[in-house]
C-alpha cells in the first residue's frame, strides 16, 4: 500500500500546477524505477497537467473509472494497465465531470483513490484550491500527506485558513526578498519544513511558449529547489531512490559510487 499526497493551496494562482509538473519530472529521476507512482489530477477540468505531459483527451479519465467503480464489485486493478503512462509515472485527470457530478458519485471517487492507494506505491493530487467543492475536501481527508503552497501575501493567508493537519511541507511559491520572508511565515504560523521557490523569468517564458517540457534540463534556482523539496519526500516517505541518483547526489568519486551500490 503507497501513500497520498495531494498539492493543494488555499489561494488560487498560487502556481501548484505548474510546480507539480517540474516535481514528478524530478521524482521520476531520482527514485526507483520499480515504483509505481500515480500522478492524478482532481481539479475538474483536466487542467494543463495531461497537456505537459503529452496526455490526449483521448486517453482513460478519471470519470470513466469512476463510473466503472459505481458497480462494487469492479476493481480498479483491472484498468490499470490501460491508464497512459510516461517514463515511469501513470497519469489520470478527470476531463467529463462538473461540481454537481462529483458531488453525486463522491463516494465512487473515494472508493476510486482508496484503490489508487492500494494499487500504486505513490500517488500524487493535484487539488482545487480553497475548500470549494465536495472532491477537494474528500481528497484532503483521504490524502496521507498534503503539500501546501502558500503565497507570500499575510493578507492572503490570515483571510484564509490554510493549514491542515496532513502538511508534510509548505512551499511558498514566486518567492521574493519581502516580508513576510521564509523565516517570518515559520515564526508568525508555527510552520516547519517550509521551502522557497523564487519567481523564475526563465519559467515563465517556456510555459508562455508551451516549452515547459524542457525546463527541466536548465540549471535554475527554480529547479534546484525542486530538486531539495523532491529529495526530502523521498527521505520523509521513505521512497528508494534509483542508484544512478544516489551516485550523482554522493558525488562522482569512487567513495560515492562505491557508496551508491551498497
Amino acid at each position: 500500500m503507497g501513500a497520498i499526497i495531494s498539492v493543494w493551496s488555499s489561494a488560487r494562482d498560487a502556481g501548484k500546477t505548474v510546480f507539480l509538473y517540474t516535481l514528478a519530472k524530478h521524482l521520476s529521476g531520482i527514485l526507483n524505477k520499480e515504483l509505481k507512482i500515480l500522478l492524478c489530477c482532481m481539479n475538474l477540468s483536466y487542467g494543463s497537467l495531461a497537456k505537459l505531459f503529452g496526455i490526449g483527451t483521448n486517453e482513460l479519465n478519471l470519470e470513466d473509472i469512476v463510473n466503472f467503480k459505481i458497480y462494487p464489485d469492479n476493481s480498479v486493478s483491472d484498468l490499470i494497465g490501460s491508464i497512459a503512462k510516461y517514463n515511469n509515472f501513470y497519469f489520470v485527470g478527470s476531463q467529463k465531470t462538473n461540481p454537481a457530478y462529483s458531488s453525486r458519485n463522491i463516494k465512487a471517487y473515494e472508493n476510486v483513490l482508496e484503490e489508487f492507494k492500494e494499487s500504486f506505491d505513490l500517488v500524487l493530487v493535484d487539488t482545487m484550491s480553497w475548500r470549494e467543492n465536495a472532491l477537494t475536501n474528500m481528497v484532503l481527508e483521504k490524502s496521507d500527506y498534503v503539500l501546501n503552497i502558500l503565497k507570500q501575501d499575510k493578507q492572503e493567508l490570515d483571510s484564509h485558513p490554510f493549514v491542515t493537519q496532513k502538511d508534510i511541507a509548505y512551499i511558498v511559491n514566486m518567492y521574493r526578498d519581502i516580508y513576510p520572508d521564509k523565516n517570518d511565515l515559520a515564526s508568525t504560523y508555527g510552520l516547519k519544513d517550509v521551502f522557497t521557490l523564487p519567481y523564475c523569468n526563465e519559467l515563465q517564458e517556456m510555459k508562455n511558449r508551451e516549452k515547459l517540457a524542457l525546463y527541466i534540463q536548465h540549471d535554475t534556482e527554480y529547479n534546484n529547489s525542486v530538486k531539495d523539496i523532491s529529495h526530502f519526500l523521498a527521505g520523509k516517505l521513505n521512497l528508494p531512490l534509483d542508484k544512478a541518483a544516489v551516485i550523482k547526489k554522493k558525488g562522482r568519486g569512487l567513495f560515492g559510487i562505491l557508496e551508491g551500490l551498497k
